[in-house]
């Protein structure tokens, strides 16, 4: 079986030229696997804990900027920031092989043994995902019996893993593969021999590294291949659609090759049943044809399934049954009769990306972003579902103690909570839809989220323990969420017009009216609390009562500001910055008063954020930046590389406001000219710059797909979360 990442393949199936939807290495002592996440139990919409508790009648103090620890990462520091600790990996996204007691799943750098009953992860046997000079592995396979694994390099170097002892077992040197749709291995379902299609068929004994057997030929014609999960036998396609079926266990004479004329002008799609017996085949498009390679008549296939949707369709272990993935659900058919035997839909809207029968066809294993549940086929009830903790997008608590995961690029209804100290998990937040954003308080008490279906909870972040929830509004109306007071008695937000301070504890919320004709709002997480609105005619900046602390009248000359416009506020509340598609305004709050106006470079704007001590405005545009300087408008661009391998840029400042911190997915060389969301994504680096030139001071490679950054307001912690769901933490080493 064959796969490049990033793209997600499943089960034994080839994705031929694009997804048909319906997506170094370790040897020696094993080392500990993460600990579990205990998961909290919500409780019901609106109620609270610690009823007794009342709302505070003093306004909420305002917070102070936290002091820069001795530890802190600073420029003399940088260039000793080590890891501290990490986590990994979500969930498998692709099942390899099963049986009947243990589930072998491939995530993003490992393989996983996972006990079938439980759902509990056993053994993880991580994987080179590149090897010496950087380049990404292509093939994957497993045996049957769960015991084996291995991975091809595109320069033929092939490793075998043990993956009860969780290590590198054997390494042979096979022939240069010819291309990776054209190339594939398969272990043997004991994982003793090898078979590799590559222009040729030819077996191996793993442990002498022999060939065994004559090589059979491939037609020179051939596009694409794909080896059933036994190895046994290969799928080869022609240009014209037609599929060619070797026997691979042929060793002094081969067998005539099987040729099923599908009558499709493209193949996008081929799979085996477990046993190699029957072949799914489909032109990606609406027809998926079925053929029972047991059968003497091979001129027409056994069934034809006409799709409405794009599907991943997966055999039961008898191919009695075909379980049809999609966007939406997994349903699961009687091949026969075409009949309809169950639908499964997993909790919160959350798309499956893959399924797997056991072995008896009675249950069946459903794959997710960060899920693996395992559903009864005759009644579709749940018998068990395993979430892992997402952590593409990572946020850290003011003191650095805590850091808060959740899922963006993988949708979650999860909210992870960490220490900081050892990656070690604490608590993890059950939600009942995706959840869209997070905020932590400025206390570090609680932290508040909202879900897609505006639903918002609060939780202490400390023991995980939930003491708010409120349903989403009965109408269609969208709710914002804003920030937690700076005691973290209260959660602010928008809803139908109103900024709503709800107590989270004990009492009624206070709320005033939006200013008419807002357009644009900033958050309050600042130290003063306050929030500014943009109306066609001016800027207002509120405080929590709905008062009035500044009202920055549009110049007449700045008709670009009058349209969609992005506003920010600094730390102190001192400043606010406005973007326009053409220019940059900062005005000095208190008066009013414009400081800066400075033309940006282009307008395609990925984010604007405040230096801590707001004397800098840096300006992301995805793949560059520009550092402005609050006091006269001076403008520093990083000097951030677009080729021969371009970046996807996320920015933060350190927290002496003397660094910028850019920590960047770098795109391969064949697609840094694309525009940046088309370019396909290698690796990333985490880059640290001079704030006051611009200049590079240090930098950080192969540190993965990055996806989010943060930083703890003492300076002492970096954290990072990427695309594949690793979380790691960053010091000073000592």
């Amino acid at each position: 079986m064959s796969l490049k990442l990033p793209s997600v393949v499943f089960l034994r199936l080839w994705l031929l030229s694009g997804v048909l939807l319906f997506t170094a290495c370790q040897s020696g002592t094993p080392t500990a696997l993460p600990g579990l996440l205990p998961t909290r139990t919500a409780l019901a919409p609106g109620v609270r804990v610690n009823p007794s508790a009342g709302p505070t009648d003093t306004p909420p103090p305002i917070a102070t900027p936290r002091a820069l620890s001795a530890n802190a990462i600073t420029q003399q520091t940088v260039k000793q920031l080590r890891i501290i600790a990490t986590q990994d990996e979500a969930a498998p996204s692709r099942i390899l092989a099963l049986s009947d007691k243990r589930i072998l799943g491939q995530a993003v750098r490992s393989f996983e043994l996972i006990d079938g009953t439980t759902l509990t992860l056993t053994a993880r046997t991580p994987f080179e995902l590149r090897d010496s000079t950087g380049v990404q592995l292509y093939w994957y396979t497993a045996s049957s019996d769960t015991s084996r694994a291995a991975t091809l390099n595109i320069d033929g170097s092939l490793k075998v893993y043990d993956l009860d002892k969780r290590l590198v077992s054997n390494e042979l040197k096979l022939d240069t593969p010819v291309g990776t749709s054209k190339s594939d291995i398969a272990l043997s379902p004991d994982g003793k021999q090898l078979v590799y299609a590559n222009g040729s068929i030819q077996r191996y004994d793993i442990k002498t590294g022999k060939t065994q057997g004559r090589a059979q030929n491939l037609p020179d014609a051939t596009e694409k291949i794909l080896f059933s999960e036994d190895g046994a036998r290969l799928a080869a396609v022609q240009p014209d659609g037609n599929v060619v079926i070797f026997d691979t266990r042929a060793t002094q004479r081969a067998a005539t090759p099987l040729t099923l004329q599908t009558g499709f002008t493209e193949v996008r799609t081929l799979l085996f049943s477990p046993s190699g017996t029957h072949v799914g085949i489909s032109d990606g498009q609406t027809r998926l044809a079925i053929w029972n390679l047991t059968n003497s008549k091979l001129d027409t296939p056994l069934r034809t399934f006409i799709m409405t949707e794009p599907v991943l369709p997966v055999f039961n272990e008898t191919a009695a049954q075909i379980a049809l993935v999609s966007n939406a659900s997994v349903r699961i058919l009687k091949i026969d009769s075409g009949e309809e035997v169950q639908s499964l839909k997993l909790k919160s809207g959350i798309s499956p990306t893959g399924a797997y029968f056991d072995r008896s066809g009675k249950t069946i294993y459903v794959t997710s972003a960060n899920t693996l549940t395992q559903f009864q086929v005759a009644d579709g009830k749940v018998i068990h579902s395993s979430t892992r903790a997402a952590v593409t997008h990572v946020a850290t608590s003011p003191d650095g103690t805590r850091v808060v995961s959740w899922g963006t690029w993988n949708p979650s209804t999860e909210v992870a909570i960490w220490d900081a100290k050892n990656a070690q998990p604490i608590a993890q937040l059950p939600h009942t839809a995706a959840v869209r954003w997070v905020v932590l308080g400025p206390s570090q008490k609680n932290l508040a989220s909202i879900t897609v279906d505006n639903t918002l909870h609060v939780w202490n972040v400390n023991d995980g323990g939930q003491s708010l929830s409120l349903p989403a509004p009965t109408s269609e109306a969208q709710r914002a969420l804003l920030c937690l007071t700076a005691d973290d008695n209260s959660v602010v937000f928008i809803e139908q017009g109103q900024v709503v301070v709800q107590p989270v504890e004990r009492g009624q919320p206070s709320s005033f009216a939006l200013p008419a004709g807002s357009r644009g709002y900033t958050t309050c997480q600042n130290r003063q609390q306050w929030m500014a609105f943009a109306t066609s005619d001016a800027i207002l900046v509120l405080d929590l009562a709905g008062k009035t602390h500044s009202t920055i009248a549009i110049p007449t000359d700045a008709a670009d500001l009058r349209g969609n416009i992005l506003i920010i506020l600094s730390d102190d509340g001192e400043h606010l910055a406005a973007v326009s598609q053409s220019a940059l305004y900062i005005w000095t709050t208190s008066n009013a008063t414009l400081v800066s106006k400075v033309p940006i470079q282009r307008p395609a704007l990925f984010g604007i954020v405040f230096s801590p001590d707001g004397t800098r405005v840096a300006l992301n545009y995805g793949d560059g930046a520009d550092i402005v300087s609050v006091a006269d408008g001076k403008v520093t661009s990083l000097d951030i590389p677009t080729e021969p391998q371009a970046r996807w840029v996320n920015l933060i400042f350190g927290a002496d406001s003397k660094m910028v911190i850019t920590a960047s997915r770098i795109s391969s060389s064949e697609t840094a000219t694309k525009d940046i969301g088309a370019r396909e994504y290698v690796d990333g680096e985490i880059a640290f710059w001079d704030t006051a030139t611009g200049k590079l001071i240090h930098s950080i490679d192969k540190a993965g797909l990055i996806y989010s950054v943060a930083a703890s307001a003492d300076g002492v912690r970096l954290v990072t979360g990427t695309q594949s769901e690793q979380l790691t933490i960053w010091a000073i080493a000592k």
